[in-house]
Formats: structure tokens, sequence, C-alpha cells
């Protein structure tokens, strides 16, 4: 741990350029990866993967280590319970007047979500990289989106289109989904183009039963979701629609 962490600051100092060979900067990397993995009882692990005939390219230096320290910090919290956050944009039906920014996060199998609206021209900013104005929004949700943008990087990545059928039942504030027809953008990031080309990443085209509770599921939903040889397990839209880039 000691001579890692020697070789890290050595890798840091031992030069005042600000650019480096891509090999440098990938040791500097390695050698912050091995020491995070020590100190998290190895329960991460990671892969370097360099094209081949770039390694002498030239890039700042110290590029690498914020994004790795954001993942790690960020992405991984040490308490035995995993996370996993999505942020998307929706609208329903061509409707542009009913767009909500969305934040679904999971932790040790309960789901939350939390929502806020935005126009049309405000979703057009965000997409094309205009965020300035989130600061001053007053929309909590909107704040967090940009610090995330800002510190972590995030940037919008593909459309995720299907086809829903949604059924309520009050008695546990029960919200069932059928979804279908399951379409990417592949790299398109035009959602709000009713003309823009999705294709469908699967040959199958599988169709998403969702039930979603509050407090508890009542039994005659519980045994009406019940489809024989079917069980329940995790399927991701938006992995789905992130196959090819």
């Amino acid at each position: 741990m000691l001579a890692d962490l020697s070789l890290f600051y050595k890798g840091l100092l031992r030069t005042s350029n600000d650019l480096i060979p891509i090999k440098k900067e990938l040791e500097i990397a390695q050698l912050y990866m091995e020491m995070e993995a020590l100190c998290k009882d190895n329960l991460f692990d990671w892969n370097i993967d360099m094209e081949e005939g770039i390694e002498n390219f030239l890039i700042c230096k110290f590029t690498l280590q914020p994004i790795l320290e954001n993942s790690i910090q960020h992405g991984f919290k040490g308490n035995g319970i995993h996370m996993h956050i999505d942020i998307s944009i929706r609208y329903y039906d061509d409707d542009f007047s009913f767009i909500k920014l969305e934040k679904k996060s999971k932790s040790n199998g309960y789901g939350n979500k939390i929502t806020a609206p935005v126009t049309k021209e405000e979703c057009e900013r965000i997409i094309s990289g205009d965020i300035e104005w989130m600061k001053k929004s007053g929309r909590a949700l909107l704040l967090e989106l940009y610090g995330k943008i800002k510190g972590e990087l995030l940037m919008p990545k593909t459309i995720v289109d299907y086809t829903r059928e949604p059924y309520v039942y009050a008695p546990g504030n029960v919200r069932i989904t059928i979804d279908s027809n399951i379409r990417t953008g592949i790299y398109s990031k035009d959602f709000l183009n009713s003309e823009v080309v999705t294709l469908s990443p699967l040959m199958a085209d599988p169709i998403i039963l969702e039930v979603k509770f509050d407090n508890f599921l009542p039994e005659i939903i519980r045994g009406a979701v019940q489809l024989g040889n079917r069980r329940s397990t995790a399927f991701s839209k938006y992995a789905v629609c992130r196959m090819y880039g």
C-alpha cells in the first residue's frame, strides 16, 4: 500500500508538463484503483483496455483520476447495500405539454422516484448542453442534475421508446404497467423529434409486466399477476437500448 502510494504521487509530481502520454496516465490510474480496492476490501474490480497504437498520444495529466474517484465514491456505497440510480426525461403520447424529469433510485430492493416538470424548451436546452440556467431554476431535482452533469460528467445517451398500457388499483396505490415494442435511438438524443428513426434492439419483442405499490400488495392483485411458469426478474429497458452504444 505504501509503495503504491509512493509511486502514485511520483507519477503526479515527477514532471511539470501538463501533457503526458496515455500509457503514463493509465499507470497512474492503475495505481489509484489498486489503492482504492485495498481500502474497499477488494469488493470491486476493474479492467483497463487501451486501443493499440495510441499509448504515446498526449493527454492532460490527471484526466482519469477524478472520473474514477467519482465512479467509486458515488457508485460504490461500501455499506453492503447495492444502490442504483437512473435519471431520465419522459413524455407520453407525443404530448410536449407534459414532460417530466425523473430520478429513480433503488436501495435494498425498495424503489423511490422523484419528479420535476420541465418545458419542451428547457428539455431542449438540457440536451444541447445549455445548463447554467438550471442553477436558478428553483427546482431541487434540476439543481441536483446540474451538479451531476458538472461534477460527474453525466450526459444524454440515447432514446428509450416503448408502448405502455397502464392500470391502477386504488387500495395499496398499485400501478400495473405492460410495456412492449421497445425501441432505441442508438446514438440519437433528439427524442423530441417525432420523426426520429428508432430501432428494436432485440430480435424478439419482450413484453414487460411491472407491478409497483406503496405499502402493501393486495392479494387480489398478487394472484392476478401470477402467470404460471413465469417468474419475476430484473429488466432494464435503458440497458437494452444501450446495447450498441
